[in-house]
Protein backbone atom coordinates (compact mmCIF):
# COMPACT_ATOMS: atom_id res chain seq x y z
CA UNK A 1 0.00 0.00 0.00
CA UNK A 2 1.31 3.76 -1.18
CA UNK A 3 1.92 5.54 1.96
CA UNK A 4 -0.23 8.48 2.69
CA UNK A 5 3.02 10.59 2.52
CA UNK A 6 3.99 9.19 -0.98
CA UNK A 7 5.15 11.82 -3.11
CA UNK A 8 3.08 9.78 -5.45
CA UNK A 9 -0.51 11.41 -4.94
CA UNK A 10 0.33 14.84 -6.52
CA UNK A 11 0.80 13.41 -9.96
CA UNK A 12 -1.78 10.66 -9.19
CA UNK A 13 -5.04 11.56 -11.16
CA UNK A 14 -8.49 12.03 -9.81
CA UNK A 15 -11.40 13.63 -10.86
CA UNK A 16 -10.09 17.07 -10.52
CA UNK A 17 -6.52 16.89 -11.44
CA UNK A 18 -3.69 15.98 -8.87
CA UNK A 19 -5.05 13.13 -6.01
CA UNK A 20 -3.01 15.92 -3.54
CA UNK A 21 -5.94 16.45 -1.56
CA UNK A 22 -6.67 12.78 -0.78
CA UNK A 23 -4.25 11.90 1.53
CA UNK A 24 -5.79 14.24 4.11
CA UNK A 25 -9.15 13.07 3.54
CA UNK A 26 -7.80 9.25 3.78
CA UNK A 27 -6.44 10.13 7.37
CA UNK A 28 -9.75 11.61 8.38
CA UNK A 29 -10.99 8.17 7.38
CA UNK A 30 -8.86 6.21 9.51
CA UNK A 31 -9.45 8.78 12.52
CA UNK A 32 -13.59 7.53 12.33
CA UNK A 33 -14.51 5.08 9.95
CA UNK A 34 -17.67 4.56 11.48
CA UNK A 35 -21.04 5.42 10.81
CA UNK A 36 -20.49 8.75 11.76
CA UNK A 37 -23.31 11.72 10.52
CA UNK A 38 -21.86 14.36 11.82
CA UNK A 39 -21.63 17.36 8.71
CA UNK A 40 -17.53 17.29 8.80
CA UNK A 41 -17.49 13.43 8.25
CA UNK A 42 -20.64 13.95 5.48
CA UNK A 43 -18.43 16.96 3.50
CA UNK A 44 -15.75 13.86 3.89
CA UNK A 45 -17.25 11.50 2.58
CA UNK A 46 -18.98 13.63 -0.35
CA UNK A 47 -15.40 15.34 -1.48
CA UNK A 48 -13.94 11.34 -1.76
CA UNK A 49 -16.88 10.11 -3.65
CA UNK A 50 -16.94 13.12 -5.77
CA UNK A 51 -12.70 12.74 -6.56
CA UNK A 52 -12.64 8.61 -6.62
CA UNK A 53 -15.94 7.97 -8.20
CA UNK A 54 -17.64 10.07 -10.50
CA UNK A 55 -20.21 9.44 -12.40
CA UNK A 56 -19.06 6.27 -12.30
CA UNK A 57 -15.76 7.12 -13.53
CA UNK A 58 -12.51 6.14 -11.39
CA UNK A 59 -9.02 7.36 -11.57
CA UNK A 60 -5.50 6.08 -10.71
CA UNK A 61 -6.27 7.77 -7.36
CA UNK A 62 -8.95 5.55 -6.55
CA UNK A 63 -6.72 2.43 -7.18
CA UNK A 64 -4.46 4.12 -4.70
CA UNK A 65 -6.84 4.98 -2.37
CA UNK A 66 -9.39 1.91 -2.21
CA UNK A 67 -6.51 -0.10 -0.26
CA UNK A 68 -6.42 2.82 2.48
CA UNK A 69 -10.59 2.54 2.92
CA UNK A 70 -10.34 -0.78 3.53
CA UNK A 71 -7.48 -1.12 5.89
CA UNK A 72 -9.46 2.06 7.63
CA UNK A 73 -12.50 -0.20 7.85
CA UNK A 74 -10.68 -2.92 9.88
CA UNK A 75 -9.85 -0.26 12.03
CA UNK A 76 -13.95 -0.43 12.87
CA UNK A 77 -14.03 -2.71 15.76
CA UNK A 78 -16.33 -0.68 18.69
CA UNK A 79 -19.59 -0.18 15.91
CA UNK A 80 -20.34 -0.43 12.83
CA UNK A 81 -17.72 0.64 9.95
CA UNK A 82 -19.08 3.59 7.20
CA UNK A 83 -21.65 2.29 5.07
CA UNK A 84 -20.40 5.19 2.99
CA UNK A 85 -16.83 3.24 3.05
CA UNK A 86 -18.26 -0.38 1.76
CA UNK A 87 -20.52 1.30 -0.89
CA UNK A 88 -17.32 3.95 -2.68
CA UNK A 89 -15.41 0.72 -2.52
CA UNK A 90 -17.55 -1.47 -4.13
CA UNK A 91 -18.58 1.09 -6.31
CA UNK A 92 -14.71 2.01 -7.43
CA UNK A 93 -14.44 -1.72 -8.02
CA UNK A 94 -17.55 -1.57 -10.31
CA UNK A 95 -16.51 0.81 -12.92
CA UNK A 96 -12.89 -0.79 -12.56
CA UNK A 97 -14.27 -4.36 -13.64
CA UNK A 98 -16.28 -1.86 -16.45
CA UNK A 99 -13.33 0.01 -17.91
CA UNK A 100 -10.14 -1.32 -16.16
CA UNK A 101 -8.32 1.39 -18.33
CA UNK A 102 -10.10 4.10 -16.31
CA UNK A 103 -7.07 3.98 -13.67
CA UNK A 104 -4.28 3.78 -16.29
CA UNK A 105 -2.14 7.06 -16.18
CA UNK A 106 1.17 8.41 -17.67
CA UNK A 107 2.24 8.91 -13.99
CA UNK A 108 1.53 5.75 -12.80
CA UNK A 109 1.10 2.68 -14.81
CA UNK A 110 -1.51 0.02 -14.23
CA UNK A 111 1.10 -2.99 -13.53
CA UNK A 112 2.67 -0.69 -10.76
CA UNK A 113 -0.76 0.26 -9.17
CA UNK A 114 -2.42 -3.18 -9.36
CA UNK A 115 -0.84 -4.85 -6.57
CA UNK A 116 -1.51 -2.44 -3.97
CA UNK A 117 -5.48 -2.55 -5.26
CA UNK A 118 -5.10 -6.17 -4.93
CA UNK A 119 -3.85 -6.27 -1.62
CA UNK A 120 -6.73 -3.99 -0.41
CA UNK A 121 -9.19 -5.64 -2.41
CA UNK A 122 -8.64 -8.66 -1.04
CA UNK A 123 -9.38 -7.66 2.53
CA UNK A 124 -12.94 -6.57 1.85
CA UNK A 125 -14.75 -9.30 2.81
CA UNK A 126 -12.95 -9.00 6.36
CA UNK A 127 -14.39 -5.54 6.67
CA UNK A 128 -17.86 -6.69 5.56
CA UNK A 129 -17.16 -9.84 8.29
CA UNK A 130 -16.44 -7.70 11.13
CA UNK A 131 -19.56 -5.04 10.25
CA UNK A 132 -21.74 -8.08 10.11
CA UNK A 133 -21.10 -8.38 14.02
CA UNK A 134 -22.89 -5.19 14.91
CA UNK A 135 -26.63 -4.21 15.19
CA UNK A 136 -26.57 -2.79 11.27
CA UNK A 137 -28.37 0.47 9.90
CA UNK A 138 -30.52 -0.12 6.64
CA UNK A 139 -27.93 1.41 4.57
CA UNK A 140 -25.58 -0.72 5.95
CA UNK A 141 -27.10 -4.19 5.74
CA UNK A 142 -27.81 -2.68 1.63
CA UNK A 143 -24.29 -2.07 1.70
CA UNK A 144 -23.10 -5.43 2.26
CA UNK A 145 -25.67 -7.21 0.19
CA UNK A 146 -23.94 -5.25 -2.83
CA UNK A 147 -20.48 -5.85 -1.71
CA UNK A 148 -21.49 -9.28 -1.44
CA UNK A 149 -22.90 -9.60 -5.12
CA UNK A 150 -20.19 -7.54 -6.45
CA UNK A 151 -16.77 -9.13 -4.90
CA UNK A 152 -18.38 -12.78 -5.27
CA UNK A 153 -18.74 -12.27 -9.17
CA UNK A 154 -15.47 -13.06 -9.68
CA UNK A 155 -12.83 -14.45 -7.34
CA UNK A 156 -10.03 -12.53 -6.45
CA UNK A 157 -6.88 -13.44 -5.81
CA UNK A 158 -6.07 -16.08 -2.17
CA UNK A 159 -8.35 -14.80 0.56
CA UNK A 160 -6.28 -13.14 3.20
CA UNK A 161 -6.43 -13.59 6.86
CA UNK A 162 -6.92 -11.55 9.78
CA UNK A 163 -7.29 -12.38 13.56
CA UNK A 164 -8.15 -16.11 12.31
CA UNK A 165 -10.24 -14.84 10.02
CA UNK A 166 -10.92 -16.49 6.96
CA UNK A 167 -12.25 -14.25 4.51
CA UNK A 168 -15.09 -16.85 3.98
CA UNK A 169 -18.06 -14.57 3.36
CA UNK A 170 -18.16 -14.22 -0.47
CA UNK A 171 -17.00 -17.84 -1.21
Amino acid sequence: MISLKSNLWPDTKQAYGSAENIPVLLDKIYQNPYDDDSSEMDEIWSTLWSCLCHQGDVFTASALASPHLIEAGLLAKKSPVSWKLISLVTEIEKARRKDPAQFQSSNLSALEYIPYYDEGINKICLVCEQAMNFENSKELKLALKIAHQTFSATPRSQPQQLDGDTGELFD
